[in-house]
């Protein structure tokens, strides 16, 4: 009994190592706040210590818990940190465009990019202000951010030291900026739209292949006709890799 719960405490100190871990690499992409960090990982906490105290003796079971909930919890915010990365391109269009106006009424980068910071009902406000931090302040962090979300960031903090050190030419940097920014959710809105009528495609073909197996093994079994469906399993594959290779090939002019 001593040696279970030995093994079971040894599996709770783990898991909850890497919670932290998960959820302060979570709180530095600047998406969520500090109390709504620290308001899911002590729910997470608490239901860990709650298995650790029912099912302590019970090891495999607990381990199997616990890796469940570092699967399941933070894949949930991992779909929650795309959601919100989409959004931030489009609101950062936004907020280019109206940094821009500002300092075409006469204001310097920083307090353009303040103002409109402080006006405005922003989704995205902790990221944009994290940014600015970055660039008004060198000893700030370095930015976080990881993927090509992060070479996105690194580009717009790039865009922007080059602006504040450079304010003459700033206006028509930016101009410049939001420019390619547009061109390229253009691009992504055409890529969605011709990935989402082959998937289409791909979806219609293989509820109608996954039908007619069904009822072809529910009327006829499998093994008397094991060589066919061998047969048909390769068309398929071979039809959604066709599927799959024009997708990929096909090319959209910005």
């Amino acid at each position: 009994m001593f040696k279970n719960i030995l093994i079971s405490l040894c599996i709770f100190m783990s898991v909850l190592v890497f919670v932290y871990r998960i959820y302060l690499h979570y709180f530095r992409q600047h998406f969520f706040s500090m109390k709504f960090m620290t308001k899911i990982g002590t729910f997470h906490f608490v239901f860990l210590l709650i298995l650790y105290l029912k099912f302590f003796e019970e090891t495999f079971f607990l381990w199997l818990c616990g890796i469940s909930s570092l699967i399941i919890l933070p894949s949930v915010f991992f779909i929650f940190l795309k959601i919100h990365q989409k959004q931030f391109h489009s609101e950062f269009v936004r907020f280019l465009s109206l940094t821009i106006l500002s300092m075409q009424q006469g204001y310097g980068f920083t307090s353009a990019f303040q103002r409109i910071l402080q006006t405005g009902n922003w989704k995205q406000r902790r990221v944009f202000q994290h940014i600015f931090d970055n660039v008004a302040f060198s000893q700030q962090e370095k930015l976080s951010y990881t993927g090509p979300f992060g070479v996105f960031i690194d580009e717009i903090r790039e865009q922007f030291v080059e602006v504040k050190n450079n304010q003459h030419q700033g206006i028509e940097r930016l101009f410049n900026f939001r420019k390619n920014l547009r061109d390229r959710l253009i691009f992504r809105q055409k890529s969605r739209q011709i990935w989402t009528f082959f998937l289409f495609q791909l979806g219609i073909l293989s509820v109608i292949y996954v039908g007619i197996f069904i009822f072809v093994v529910h009327e006829y079994g499998f093994f008397e006709f094991k060589k066919q469906f061998l047969l048909s399993f390769l068309f398929y594959f071979c039809g959604v890799a066709v599927v799959i290779f024009l997708a990929k090939g096909k090319k959209w002019s910005i």
